[in-house]
């Protein structure tokens, strides 16, 4: 499955296809033998398939990238007289602040 068939939903023609059109010839045969409504159909089918597939594959790589921040990730506990920064609401509101205005105030 490549990404041509996600955003064009048929194949790609190559070079080669270009260069000898009778191997275009020869899947369009197949086509003809058909009925155009069915093999239309078909194809729709397919397409589904193909974008179910795809969204199986980014949800799946989105799990593995959620686990494996999870690992790494662990609940901070903050004790009194660690160093930290304070984010500043007020600037960080639209129109509150410049290009170079930090959104964080000074140490805690």
């Amino acid at each position: 499955m490549s990404p041509y068939i996600l955003v064009y939903g048929k194949e790609a023609r190559l070079p080669i296809s270009l260069e000898f059109p009778a191997l275009d010839l020869s899947n369009q045969l197949d086509m003809i033998e058909e009925e155009p409504m069915s093999a239309r159909l078909a194809q729709l089918i397919e397409l589904e398939e193909v974008i179910n597939k795809a969204i199986r594959q980014i949800e799946h790589h989105q799990d593995q990238m959620k686990r494996s921040f999870d690992k790494r990730d662990s609940l901070r506990v903050f004790k009194e007289g660690d160093i930290i920064l304070k984010w500043d609401e007020f600037r960080s509101r639209p129109g509150k602040h410049t290009q170079f205005d930090a959104f964080w105030s000074g140490i805690i």
